[in-house]
């Protein structure tokens, strides 16, 4: 079980590079098992479930709220436990670090996590959206890459 994690402020882009690394493996023939929007504060929040090269890869982009990511969480591991011995799995998720006190709780349950990976979000300084597109296209490049 992996967990990778984008954290970052609100309003960064953490949904868009999530987005943008569920396309890639969605365009290198990820098998689409499920996937729906889930509204929240943001209606481009999502959460997927793809089967791409003999691994299962969950998409969760809610960071915002810890409930979601608690359950977003549960529902991994659970998956996990049942199909240990068939199948690698990984979660990749995102952190709102604007979040404190008992909503932090998610991070500490991916801390404990066998195997974790926080990937810093990258911010463009003045703004510029542009620029904070290609920044986005790199993350996912990391991101992809890790998986």
């Amino acid at each position: 079980m992996k967990i990778i994690v984008l954290q970052g402020n609100s309003g960064t882009g953490k949904t868009t590079t999530i987005r943008k690394v569920f396309q890639k493996i969605f365009e290198s023939s990820g098998k689409i098992i499920e996937h729906q929007n889930e509204g929240g504060k943001h209606e481009v929040d999502f959460k997927a479930h793809l089967l791409y090269k003999a691994q299962h890869v969950f998409f969760y982009s809610h960071g915002d709220s810890c409930d979601y990511l608690n359950a977003a969480i549960d529902q991994f591991r659970t998956y996990q436990n049942v199909f240990n011995a068939q199948f690698r799995s990984v979660l990749i998720c995102s952190y709102n670090l604007d979040l404190k006190g008992k909503a932090r709780d998610p991070m500490n349950r991916i801390i404990s996590a066998s195997t974790y990976k926080l990937i810093d979000k990258s911010v463009h300084a003045n703004g510029n959206i542009e620029e904070q597109m290609k920044l986005n296209e790199l993350d996912a490049e990391k991101i992809f890459s890790l998986i």
